[in-house]
């Protein structure tokens, strides 16, 4: 059962149940994280960047990795107290390595884009039956 109120007024609220099939899935796990941990500081759910910095990020399969087809990074943008997350204009050039286990974003992505303040950084990583991904979610500092 999940029971959800509005966060502006307690008295609504609305009860909704689900029913969760849970099944044994072997996928591969994929590791991410900065290059330069210091230039990403953590906070809970965000990593905190400088909109004067790029970010360096690199990526990594743990355990059995050896057929790995195809690397795909994507980036996001997003706003504060939403979960949706909007597909970025992916041929600008902001970006390096968008198709390798490191990638680069140079500052002129936070630069040129100073309205958004909440950005999401995704690997997906293909194998021959399967997909994996992570994801680090940025907040501009």
């Amino acid at each position: 059962m999940v029971q959800m109120t509005n966060i502006l007024n307690s008295s609504q609220q609305a009860t909704g149940y689900v029913l969760v099939k849970v099944e044994q899935t072997r996928r591969q796990m994929i590791a991410i994280g900065c290059v330069i941990a210091t230039l990403c500081s953590p906070n809970l759910e965000y990593q905190f960047v400088n909109p004067t910095t790029q970010v360096a990020l690199f990526s990594l399969c743990i355990e059995n990795c050896s057929l790995i087809q195809k690397i795909t990074w994507n980036v996001y943008s997003g706003q504060a107290n939403s979960s949706l997350w909007i597909l970025f204009n992916q041929t600008q050039n902001y970006f390096f390595g968008k198709s390798s286990s490191n990638f680069t974003v140079t500052n002129q992505l936070f630069l040129l884009n100073p309205n958004v303040k909440f950005w999401k950084f995704e690997v997906v990583y293909s194998f021959l039956n399967e997909t994996s991904t992570s994801a680090l979610n940025f907040l501009i500092n």
